[in-house]
């Protein structure tokens, strides 16, 4: 069992999301998908996701059907996030244990997939916030 250190002994970061993830389905049936790095990696330290506030996905396009998923470098670290119509975006609250994080020395990567289906050609997706985070 993992031992949760207090966060009051932590440097709390923030970092602004700011990506704009062009996604080309090149009119086949395939889900595509990109991966934007959110937090560099730090040598031998955890990245520990405290909140994400106003995290959104806003789409070029009229129908939308997007995935959005955070990893430890290229491992998933959550469950498939759904982004369409009627639930684009999303607030973590803060929680000092931390909702989720990177194994030592891996970046924190959010891939976005386009899970529309049928002949579908580029699109493009800002995804925006701000995430807190500290190293452990």
């Amino acid at each position: 069992m993992e031992t949760i250190s207090s966060i009051a002994d932590k440097e709390i970061k923030s970092v602004v999301i700011d990506e704009t993830l062009e996604v080309d389905a090149d009119g086949s049936q395939t889900s595509a998908s990109k991966t934007a790095e959110i937090v560099e990696a730090v040598p031998g330290k955890k990245i520990v996701v405290v909140s994400i506030v106003a995290y959104r996905v806003l789409f070029t396009f009229t129908s939308i059907s997007f995935e959005t998923q955070w990893k430890s470098g290229t491992t998933a670290i959550t469950g498939k996030m759904t982004h369409n119509n009627t639930t684009p975006a999303l607030t973590v609250m803060p929680i000092p244990e931390g909702h989720f994080r990177t194994a030592a020395g891996e970046a924190l990567n959010l891939t976005l997939t386009d899970t529309r289906t049928g002949s579908v050609g580029m699109a493009s997706a800002l995804v925006d916030g701000v995430l807190t985070y500290y190293e452990e």
